[in-house]
Parts: structure tokens; C-alpha cells; sequence
């Protein structure tokens, strides 16, 4: 897509701040940015910050973004209808990066973020001319099988459903990101175009080096280095932010137009967890 509008939520983000960069630098788009922020001056300002972070700020962007200022976790992403209306007019596509994680808290926790905001994002996507649907999920969705009695191996097309009993012994982020892609696969039978992507563990950049330092795994490699020690466990699934945002990138390029973009249609209608 070498022109056209964008709406991306999570852009503060890790893997948000170079999947932005990546839209802004391999398209002519121009990038509207949920940012939880009342104020547009300070929404591009936290935005100038999370690409800084990484060395990915170029102050060209700054003509291309446009900042909307909301909160994920709130109806209608807390805009006014009009404006929400508006908005789903004016966008082509759909990068919902956007997510609220603890790894405490409970489901209900989540679920306001995670599963409402989502709902808001198939409700712009589906307002007028359908739009293309990028959600990122994780692979927590398939819970800890491997470690009571389940596949200890996953595959792209295996249903969700088949996954849920795990979902009690993980976290409750989990549990929600379960139902904002069964929600996704419900929007695909309904015929949104929808691509999904599920990173496992976020390595930094495989060129730059660039990484998020706040996560666990961050603590654990550091921990692993300073000790000089490593615990036995089974290998974990191991993600550049380089190969999710060129995914991503790759499927509104002119070679793809996203019109074409075939959603796969294999999950049942969600259950077990509540998403209202």
C-alpha cells in the first residue's frame, strides 16, 4: 500500500514503536496512532520518545502521524461517536498492536483493554467499506499444554478451543489475549479481512540489537549473564520485532493488494471466558 491511511493502536509499544516505523518507512501512509493522551502535542511527543528509545525516530514522520487521542480500554476507544465514525471513514487499514499486560492480574483485568478494546477495533474495521484486520496476538493463546498432558507442539491452524482448558494455569493476559482472537476468527467467518500474527517471546531487533529491557525475558538474560548460570527448561519461541512488522508490512504491499488478503475461518464461536 503505497498510500492511503492507516490506524494503529499500541504504537508506544515495543513491537508497536517498529511496526510505526515500519508503516512510515516501506509505505506512504499516513498512520493514525491511538495514544492515551488528551492532548495531540503530547501524544506525538510520547511517540517521538517510544521511536527514540529504540534509535527509529526520523523527524519526517512527524508529518505522517496523526496522533488520536483515546484509551484503548474504553468504549469506543473513548472518542465521541462522530468522531469514532469519522474516523472508521477514514482509514483503510487496521494494525491493532495495542494491548494491557500484567502479569498479576487477573482476566477480568484485562478484559476492558484486551477484549473491549478489540471489539472496538473490529467495530471501526467493519463501519462502511470493510478494512483489513492485523491483530497481534501471542502464543500464550494456546496456554501451557505442553506442560499438563496437551500438545507440547502447536501448529498454526489448530483450534483455539482445543487449547482452553490450559488457559487456568497461565496468566490472566492469556485467558484474554484467547478471546480477543476467537473474536478475530468470528469477525474472519463473517468475511472481515483479518490476518493474524502471534509472536512468542519478543527478541530485540536482529540487525540493530534494539530491545525492550522492561520485560521478563530482559530480567532473565541479564540474570543468566551475571550469574553465569542457566536453568534447564524446554526451549521458548523466540521472535524478532524484525520479522513481525515486516510481516505485517509485507501484507499491504502493492504485490498484496489488501483487498485480496484471504482470511483463514477455523474457530467456533468463543466460550469459557466472558467478554462482556
Amino acid at each position: 500500500m503505497r498510500s492511503g491511511e492507516v490506524f494503529l493502536t499500541g504504537a508506544t509499544g515495543f513491537l508497536g514503536s517498529f511496526l510505526l516505523r515500519e508503516l512510515l518507512t516501506s509505505t506512504t501512509a499516513g498512520v493514525h496512532c491511538l495514544v492515551r493522551t488528551t492532548n495531540r502535542q503530547v501524544g506525538l511527543l510520547r511517540l517521538r520518545q517510544a521511536l527514540s528509545r529504540y534509535g527509529l525516530w526520523q523527524e519526517s514522520f512527524a508529518r505522517r502521524i496523526h496522533v488520536v487521542p483515546g484509551d484503548l480500554g474504553r468504549p469506543r476507544f473513548g472518542l465521541d461517536a462522530p468522531i469514532f465514525r469519522t474516523l472508521a471513514y477514514t482509514v483503510d487499514a487496521v494494525f491493532h498492536a495495542g494491548d494491557h499486560l500484567n502479569f498479576v492480574e487477573p482476566y477480568l483485568s484485562h478484559r476492558a483493554t484486551n477484549v473491549g478494546g478489540t471489539a472496538d477495533v473490529l467495530r471501526l474495521a467493519a463501519t462502511g467499506v470493510p478494512k483489513p484486520v492485523h491483530h497481534v496476538s501471542s502464543i500464550r493463546v494456546f496456554g501451557p499444554s505442553g506442560f499438563f498432558g496437551g500438545p507440547s507442539r502447536v501448529h498454526e491452524n489448530d483450534d483455539l478451543d482445543d487449547y482452553l482448558q490450559y488457559l487456568s494455569f497461565d496468566l490472566g493476559y492469556a485467558a484474554s489475549k484467547w478471546v480477543a482472537e476467537a473474536m478475530m476468527w468470528e469477525a474472519a467467518r463473517a468475511g472481515l479481512p483479518v490476518t493474524v500474527y502471534r509472536p512468542g517471546f519478543l527478541a530485540g531487533h536482529n540487525r540493530s540489537g534494539a530491545g525492550n529491557p522492561r520485560t521478563s525475558s530482559a530480567a532473565w538474560s541479564a540474570g543468566r549473564s551475571r550469574s553465569g548460570h542457566s536453568p534447564t527448561s524446554r526451549a521458548s519461541a523466540w521472535s524478532s520485532c524484525r520479522w513481525i512488522t515486516s510481516a505485517g508490512r509485507s501484507c499491504i504491499s502493492p504485490d498484496r493488494p489488501i483487498t485480496k488478503i484471504a482470511p483463514t475461518t477455523w474457530c467456533r464461536p468463543t466460550r469459557g471466558c466472558p467478554s462482556t
